[in-house]
């Protein structure tokens, strides 16, 4: 929940590997809350299945990763020298975004309270989803 009060606490890194960096603050900052169906077709969710289906699809996405590891190994390797995100960027970070909270004032911690409220109905909204991800589904495990 802090990271969707904070968004910039590392989204801002990796969004940017995968859209402008315009773009990227556009939607940390306008509050829209985007489907899986609309963050697929950005490209920001590699693999999109039928809800229940999340666990099968994580484990045929790793196997057919497995078929060309030394590929995908440089692949990776690849992507992290054209897009680097080291700790010292995620620490730098982190501390803006937390020096940012300790300055709140009154009006800005009412609005986060708002905020945190809606957030917390917010869960219905995505279990009723017709679609979840592989990326949710490894996220939601290792939680």
């Amino acid at each position: 929940m802090l990271f969707d009060l904070f968004p910039g606490m590392g989204a801002y890194s990796f969004l940017c590997q995968r859209v402008s960096p315009r773009f990227a603050e556009e939607m940390m900052l306008n509050g829209t809350i985007y489907s899986s169906d609309e963050l697929h077709r950005l490209g920001l969710i590699d693999v999109l299945v039928p809800k229940g289906e999340g666990v099968q699809a994580v484990h045929d996405l790793i196997r057919r990763n497995q078929r060309i590891p030394h590929a995908r190994t440089a692949m990776n390797r690849v992507r992290q020298i054209r897009n680097p995100v080291t700790l010292t960027e995620l620490m730098q970070v982190t501390e803006i975004w937390v020096d940012t909270a300790m300055q709140l004032g009154e009006k800005s911690l009412r609005t986060m309270e708002r905020l945190v409220r809606a957030q917390q109905k917010r869960p219905l909204a995505v279990e009723s989803s017709e679609r979840t991800s592989p990326v949710e589904v490894a996220q939601a495990a290792t939680f």
